[in-house]
Formats: C-alpha cells, sequence, structure tokens
C-alpha cells in the first residue's frame, strides 16, 4: 500500500498580533513534519502584523471587508490557499497551546 505525502499548511489567523507572530510563525517551522507553506490572514490589523510575519518569512494576506471575525478570516485564508488541503486546526496566536 502506498502512502499518501501529506501536504500541510499553516493557516493562521491574526489581528494585531504584531508581538507574537514572529515566535508563532517560527514555533510553526520548528515541528517536526515539514510545513509546506505558511499563509498569515492579518485580519483588520491596526499594527504591523502583516509586515512582521512577511518578515519571518509567511505568506501574508490581508483580509476585505470582514465582519465575520475569526471566522471570515479563516474562510479567506482557505479560499487564498485552494481545495489541495482538506484538513484545518485552529488554535489562536495569543493562546498558551497545551503542553
Amino acid at each position: 500500500m502506498k502512502r499518501r505525502h501529506l501536504r500541510v499548511v499553516a493557516l493562521i489567523p491574526a489581528h494585531d498580533e504584531e508581538e507574537q507572530i514572529a515566535a508563532t510563525i517560527a514555533s510553526v517551522r520548528a515541528q517536526t513534519h515539514r510545513v509546506e507553506r505558511i499563509v498569515v490572514v492579518a485580519d483588520n490589523c491596526s499594527d504591523r502584523t502583516a509586515e512582521v510575519a512577511a518578515a519571518a518569512g509567511a505568506d501574508v494576506y490581508e483580509s476585505v471587508g470582514n465582519t465575520a471575525k475569526k471566522a471570515g478570516a479563516l474562510n479567506q485564508g482557505m479560499r487564498v490557499i485552494g481545495p489541495q488541503y482538506d484538513y484545518l486546526a485552529d488554535q489562536p496566536v495569543s493562546e498558551k497551546a497545551p503542553t
């Protein structure tokens, strides 16, 4: 039986996360399974989230007309990355991951 290659894209919704976004991107890159692409959805940010994320090597998409908060940012991000990825796990940037 041939094993299917798992293609992983990290989709990170972020609202005014300039202080944490670079560390989040570094953490994603440090995972044992290589991430093919990191996409940060800068959602109605009033700070430098998009600029910091881009400098950290992420692809950045700035949400347009999003009134549906985080869900809207994720939906816009899913359209950006396309239909070839079929699983989404999510945790806000500012929350500490479980250990």
